[in-house]
């Protein structure tokens, strides 16, 4: 079910919009000149920068817990990449980039639900804000890739064999429909829970795809990988115990 789209609707929206495709388009950007370890490491940037971004936009204070648990994602980001620490200019830029545009875009993504809910007296469903999200991002899309010459590159030999084999395109129709199904939750989370709270879950996937990466691919590791993912594991828990303990005082308080 979508809900009527008014134009006043889709003006509050174009913010988010514009962020969301500089989100992408950055992180595609430090892929090319970073590591994945690396970006890894930087990418917990963003937890710090949507927690003060979300205290100067709603005002919202967080305890101990959460601080802790920011801490110890970043000991065990970096205890793991370590040894794959390098500088290029240009990928630090992309991804400080990549950094600051992901945690406005769930900032403004945040702020922009509850401003349309003033405006139309209700809530937006989540299907009309994937709808929203995605279909106003692809003209914006497409004038991104022929600026950047990815139109034309379609047409050569060696990219039309590839666009046209069979396998390729299962393979894109499958990740459109995981690509749907990780927008939706995406957007369903963020609109029942709290900028910071979208962000710290976030980054905490990367713990489990980690483990899963050495049990399913038997990838090389060493006690030093361990170690960190056990602290990502544990910071984990200590999120869950901060927040378990903070909806505890909410109900005690009422």
């Amino acid at each position: 079910r979508t809900d009527p789209i008014s134009a006043t609707i889709i003006r509050l929206w174009v913010p988010a919009i514009l962020l969301f495709v500089l989100q992408l388009w950055s992180s595609f950007g430090s892929l090319k000149s970073l590591g994945v370890a690396m970006v890894t490491v930087l990418k917990n940037l963003t937890n710090l920068l949507t927690i003060c971004g979300e205290y100067v936009v709603f005002g919202r204070m967080y305890g101990i817990g959460v601080w802790s648990c920011l801490a110890l994602m970043t000991i065990s980001a970096i205890s793991g990449a370590y040894t794959d620490l390098s500088f290029t200019r240009s990928g630090y830029m992309w991804q400080i980039g990549n950094c600051l545009f992901t945690a406005s875009y769930s900032i403004y993504l945040r702020l922009v639900m509850d401003r349309v809910q003033f405006f139309t007296g209700k809530k937006l469903s989540e299907s009309t804000m994937v709808l929203l999200n995605n279909g106003m991002s692809i003209p914006c899309l497409l004038l991104l890739a022929h600026m950047c010459g990815e139109t034309t590159k379609i047409y050569e030999p060696l990219q039309h064999a590839t666009i046209t084999d069979l396998g390729f395109q299962a393979a894109a129709i499958v990740s459109s429909f995981t690509g749907l199904a990780l927008s939706y939750s995406s957007i369903w989370f963020l609109s029942n829970s709290t900028p910071t709270t979208y962000s710290i879950v976030g980054s905490l996937n990367k713990i489990p795809i980690a483990l899963l990466g050495i049990i399913i691919f038997s990838a090389p590791t060493t006690w030093a990988n361990m170690i960190s993912i056990s602290i990502g594991l544990f910071a984990g828990i200590v999120f869950v115990k901060a927040k378990a303990s903070e909806s505890q005082r909410k109900q005690d308080g009422s």
